[in-house]
């Protein structure tokens, strides 16, 4: 919805847009943009922290169905579908090496709370925030008891290469998936805005396991040393996505973008009532 002021200057009325109003009605939006996957990693026998996860980056999209149930706070339906690419990554200075554990497409169905208007920034620019829960599957089975090495060619580890074995298996196909979104709209209208995105989502179960057969690397004296890790996928990923919005139907209370003539009063909608006929009196006689 849009209101306006009325600022009259040399005889016309000048009319400025604000866009920082209460959702008035239904809302469809729809997103895109790209994600980063997140993974967490447990390491056994003082391996290194030069063995750590490594976030992919992917495509993401979400379409989502939005009603008002009050001025400020919002209710959200969505379906999300998040490609995850996480990894294994050997890092020292001046070199480093990843190998991908792709998971693949995430989908998403769910629920959100979102809380309008947290901050109008100018007339057409403000910030709202959400909570979100989904329930998340993958798209299609992972290949169990997939291997996946480093330096299988090479007998011995070298500083930038370390011989490494792991052995992937999906735990789950299934996870709970709860997260935060902050989000930026610009208002293009009173209908269509301009929808940008940052969000964060959390697994809250493992969805694949990666776990080392065979891990050495040299320290820094030269010399080899055994290790081994467990790198757990849950669903996880931050996302920043682009997206485009409008309301369903015509939201209540537009305004009108005429202007009254130079010197003209607006018609007034009020019928004016009738003026009462004048009453005589005759004088009484005594």
């Amino acid at each position: 919805m849009f209101l306006y002021r009325y600022l009259i200057s040399s005889g016309f009325v000048l009319l400025l847009p604000y866009a920082g109003s209460a959702q008035q009605g239904p809302q469809l939006s729809l997103s895109t943009g790209v994600a980063l996957s997140q993974a967490t990693m447990q390491r056994f026998a003082a391996t290194p922290r030069s063995f750590r996860p490594a976030h992919g980056l992917a495509l993401a999209a979400g379409l989502r169905l939005s009603y008002p149930v009050s001025p400020r706070w919002a209710l959200e339906a969505f379906q999300a579908v998040t490609d995850l690419q996480p990894g294994v990554r050997y890092r020292i200075p001046n070199s480093s090496s990843s190998s991908g554990v792709g998971i693949g497409a995430l989908l998403q169905t769910g629920l959100a709370v979102r809380r309008l208007t947290l901050w109008q920034i100018s007339p057409r620019l403000s910030l709202d925030a959400a909570l979100m829960a989904a329930y998340a599957w993958l798209a299609r089975p992972y290949q169990n008891n997939y291997l996946s090495s480093w330096g299988a060619q090479q007998p011995q580890p070298t500083f930038s290469h370390p011989v490494a074995e792991w052995r992937n298996q999906q735990r789950h196909r299934t996870a709970v998936v709860v997260g935060s979104e902050a989000r930026v709209r610009y208002a293009l209208d009173a209908t269509h805005s301009l929808l940008l995105s940052l969000g964060y989502c959390q697994g809250l179960r493992t969805l694949v396991e990666s776990r080392t057969q065979q891990l050495a690397y040299l320290n820094a004296n030269g010399q080899v040393q055994q290790g081994g890790f467990v790198l757990r996928n849950r669903g996880s990923y931050a996302t920043v996505q682009l997206g485009y919005g409008w309301q369903l139907g015509h939201p209540a209370n537009r305004a009108t973008t005429h202007t009254p003539r130079y010197g003209r009063m607006p018609a007034s909608s009020a019928t004016p009532e009738p003026e009462a006929p004048p009453v005589y009196f005759e004088p009484a006689e005594e």
